[in-house]
This record gives structure tokens, sequence and C-alpha cells, in this order.
């Protein structure tokens, strides 16, 4: 009925003075007290998200909403144009009104070479030691505009997804051990190729490998468009690399395919990152210890091409 009884035992009729509820009309004609309205969190934090997508406007890049300057890619993007624009026109030969690098220039900086990484090796270890840059350095040289328009394109839709998913540094992890795999069975295999693409290769490894994981954990309904979508992306893939069959490096990209699938199930299993170094092992293996002592010869000319 309203009455309540104060600390001295006096009986007063109304409300508490010190009741900040709010009455509120029940069906049934009486009164009820209803809780005082708490401020909303989910607000605070949307606000909160506002403002700093409203900071970050700025370091967009234009067509990809998710891509941010300040990421992991968004600095392989700027070092990737960057290279891009030395090997044209700051390293010599240069390449003057073309738009394509050349082979000498790229050389220089740091291109697959199997036969400098073997040398490296072999001719006063470890005087030239930094040749095994080149096991890294490709991932930044570009052929062509239209070389270094696809991998960038491809890193800007489909890196920023993966990367917000994970750590910074575990997609550095990701991204650059796949492009490293990718360079070392490429000079493995005799193919000294560039470009990006071998890390590209690591995010759809990654794409599998998750998947992989995930799959026992999927409805059946979750599975069939999984499976839909992983079927369409190996075929157009198998595509892509039988149209261009003399342009790619296939085993470049194979490399950067197994790295990014090892890498990530290594992070649950160890077993798999040993895996991925016994292949690293067999293709350092195969580029510096099995070629035949007569190729140590080509080493001083090499050194040569520097100048």
């Amino acid at each position: 009925d309203g009455s309540w009884i104060d600390a001295d035992g006096y009986l007063h009729s109304g409300s508490r003075p010190d009741d900040t509820r709010e009455p509120e009309h029940s069906s049934m004609g009486g009164t009820q007290l209803r809780p005082p309205a708490q401020p909303s969190l989910q607000s605070s934090e949307q606000q909160d998200l506002e403002v700093r997508g409203r900071s970050q406007m700025g370091f967009r890049f234009i067509g990809f909403s998710s891509f941010k300057w300040r990421s992991v890619i968004g600095y392989v993007v700027i070092v990737q144009f960057l290279m891009y624009f030395v090997s044209l026109w700051i390293v010599t030969p240069r390449a003057g009104f073309s738009l394509n690098p050349t082979g000498k220039a790229l050389f220089k900086i740091g291109s697959s070479n199997s036969l400098a990484e073997m040398c490296a090796f072999r001719s006063n270890f470890p005087q030239h030691i930094v040749e095994f840059r080149r096991w890294l350095v490709p991932i930044f040289l570009h052929l062509s505009p239209l070389h270094i328009l696809l991998n960038v394109y491809f890193e800007c839709s489909c890196g920023p997804r993966i990367e917000e998913c994970d750590s910074a540094l575990s997609f550095a992890v990701l991204f650059f051990g796949a492009g490293i795999m990718g360079n070392l069975l490429s000079d493995a295999m005799g193919i000294n190729g560039v470009g990006g693409s071998t890390a590209c290769y690591g995010i759809i490894g990654m794409d599998f490998a998750t998947t992989y994981r995930r799959w026992p954990e999927l409805e059946p309904e979750h599975r069939k468009s999984m499976k839909q979508g992983l079927l369409q992306t190996s075929v157009m893939l198998l595509l892509w690399e039988i149209i261009l069959w003399k342009e790619l490096d296939h085993f470049g990209h194979l490399g950067g395919f197994i790295g990014g699938f090892l890498i990530v199930l290594g992070r649950a299993k160890r077993g798999f990152l040993v895996c991925f170094g016994v292949i690293a092992v067999m293709c350092v293996w195969k580029i510096c210890v099995h070629p035949p002592t007569a190729a140590n010869a080509a080493c001083p000319g090499l050194w040569e091409s520097y100048a």
C-alpha cells in the first residue's frame, strides 16, 4: 500500500525520500517501482568506435573500406611502391621512359637468384651473406605496372580482413613466412622470380587452413557453403595458373600457399611448424649444397655484375 517504516519505528505513507525509482503503473491498478535507467554501455562503445573511425578516415585507401595505412599491409604496400620507383629510376641501369624495371637493376636490389645464394654460401662465407636477402626482398619487387597493381589489389582486399582478426605480429609472421617459403621453393626449382604473389598465396593458404581447423565445428549448411567457396577459389586459381602458364612462377605460388597453410596450423600443433622447417631446410640444401663443385667457377663473375 506504499507504507514504510523508518529507522526509529514510525510508520509513513508514500514512497521513501531516498527512493530514486520511478513509479510504473501495473495492469492490476496498483503502482510498482521501476529501477532507474542505467546508462547504455553499448551506446558509449559505439560513440568510441565512431570517434576512432573518424580519426582514421584520412588513412583509408580509396576503394578498400577495411584497408588502413597504419597496418602491416599498409606498410608493405608503401614499401612495394617505393621499391618499384627505385628499381625504375634510381638503381642502374635505369628503365628510362619504360615502366618495366631492368633485370640487372632488380638483381642489384635483391631479386631471386639461386646462383647468388649458392655463391654466398660457398664463396668466402660469410663475406657475401647479404645475398640471402634474396629470400625476402623479392616480395617487394615487381616487373611491370600490371604486376604490382594486381598484387596490391589482392593484398588490400584480403589482407586487412585477416589482420583485423589477429595481431599485427602474427599476420606479419604469416605474410613474410609464406613469402620466404615461396621464394625458397622457387629458387630450389631454378625459377628466379620476383613479386608479392608468394605472400599473397600464403593468405589463400591461411584461409584453407582456417577452414580445415573449423570444419568439425561447422553446421552442415555452413559446410556446404564453405565447400562451395573453396571449390570456386581452387578452380579460379587453377585456371589462372594454366592460362598464364609461361608467365607465372608456379613453384613460388605453391610454396607461398604451403607456407601460409602450415604456419596457421602450426599455431595449434607444433608438428606443422616442424614440417615447415623441414621443407625450408631441404630447399636451402638444394640451393646451396646440392649443386656440383664446378658451379663455384661462376661466383667471381657474378660479383662483377654489381659494377
